[in-house]
């Protein structure tokens, strides 16, 4: 009887220390399992700020220019892949635009850091840039009037210009006989004539048909005063 009564207490003592051992392992396991959660949690705020961040620095309007460079006077064509009609445009030479999709003319040599200013409907500013180089073109100038007098000041009629590579004068009298031609924009016209006499004090016509390196095209017609 007794022995019962022995048995009976351990296996009670028992019973209620396993039912406490269970019950902290129960709560072990839930408060590893909110600290993992709570460790996720963190992790994914870390990440939504993280992303924010790359959204926030990302340029708001890219810029596209065709051409990126070219001889003056240079037209350019810019696109904005900024999904706003709010922008600006600063050129870098004096000028501004506020259309979306502009086309600008650069006229001096050099390079220019064009600038796209966008605004979102936020009110937050976004600049982005992007360089546009201009290099000189072709020039052909022609005087309009000189003197073959040999007196050493302006004794030559000289065609000046820089980049050609195809070149034609045709001088003519007024009735439209040909006194002088060359296809090299160095040689200089003396005032005399095909047979190397002196043509008189008068109007002559000018004709210059020329192309440049950078495939600009030149047709000049003018009246050249010839004075002695």
């Amino acid at each position: 009887m007794l022995a019962n009564f022995i048995y009976f207490t351990v296996f009670i003592i028992l019973a209620f220390v396993l039912s406490i051992a269970v019950k902290a392992i129960t709560r072990g396991v839930e408060a590893k399992q909110v600290i993992k959660d709570e460790k996720n949690l963190e992790l994914n705020k870390e990440k939504e700020e993280t992303n924010t961040e790359v959204l926030v620095k990302k340029p708001f309007g890219e810029i596209k220019a065709s051409p990126v460079g070219g001889f003056a006077p240079l037209h350019v064509s810019f696109t904005s892949s900024a999904n706003t009609k709010n922008v600006y445009w600063d050129f870098n030479d004096g000028t501004t635009s506020e259309e979306v999709n502009p086309v600008h003319v650069f006229y001096e040599i050099g390079v220019y850091e064009v600038a796209l200013t966008v605004t979102n409907r936020k009110g937050e500013t976004f600049i982005t840039t992007t360089e546009i180089e201009v290099k000189e073109g072709a020039t052909l100038t022609l005087p309009n009037v000189f003197t073959p007098n040999n007196d050493r000041v302006n004794d030559y009629f000289v065609v000046k210009g820089s980049k050609i590579k195809e070149f034609n004068i045709k001088i003519l009298t007024r009735s439209g006989k040909v006194i002088f031609e060359s296809n090299d924009i160095n040689q200089s016209w003396d005032g005399k004539d095909l047979s190397g006499n002196d043509m008189v004090t008068g109007n002559y016509v000018v004709i210059v048909i020329a192309k440049g390196n950078d495939g600009k095209q030149f047709e000049e017609k003018k009246i050249v005063n010839l004075i002695r």
